[in-house]
């Protein structure tokens, strides 16, 4: 009895998929679009707070505007100031093309021998270098500059 039951769930199942994926290959390709297009937008919201997750770790930042030091200025800008909107934007602008950047940086520094990825990395990894020499220095009998 127990068999004949799970035998007929089964075809039930079956046969409901079988009707689903006939019903998917159907689809016009403005619709599996618009499929892609929802499923994206059920997915923003993790996917925003994974890309702004590095920001976490930033206790503050300065923003030193000083348009016109380096040759910097308004470039076809019009009357209406920046074109790149608010100071606001543009930092968060600046923030997500570093990270976008960080890899290519990071395999950049290790090439040259340095540590990517803090500041002490960086630190380290050139100070390492002029302390040796400095020891050096301390056994010939040299005073440290």
């Amino acid at each position: 009895m127990k068999a004949a039951a799970t035998e007929v769930t089964y075809a039930v199942e079956a046969e409901g998929k079988q009707k689903l994926n006939e019903a998917a290959n159907r689809l016009s390709p403005e619709q599996i679009a618009m499929n892609i297009r929802m499923a994206l937008i059920e997915a923003l919201p993790s996917i925003i707070a994974e890309s702004v997750k590095p920001m976490e770790n930033i206790e503050g930042i300065k923003i030193l505007h000083v348009d016109g030091l380096s040759g910097g200025g308004s470039h076809g800008q019009g009357l209406n100031g920046h074109a790149g909107g608010g100071i606001a934007d543009q930092a968060v602008d600046a923030a997500l093309r570093y990270r976008s950047q960080a890899p290519l940086i990071d395999a950049l520094l290790a090439e040259l021998g340095l540590k990517g990825g803090s500041l002490n990395g960086l630190v380290s990894s050139a100070v390492a270098p002029a302390l040796d020499i400095d020891e050096e220095d301390d056994e010939a009998g040299v005073p440290a500059t």
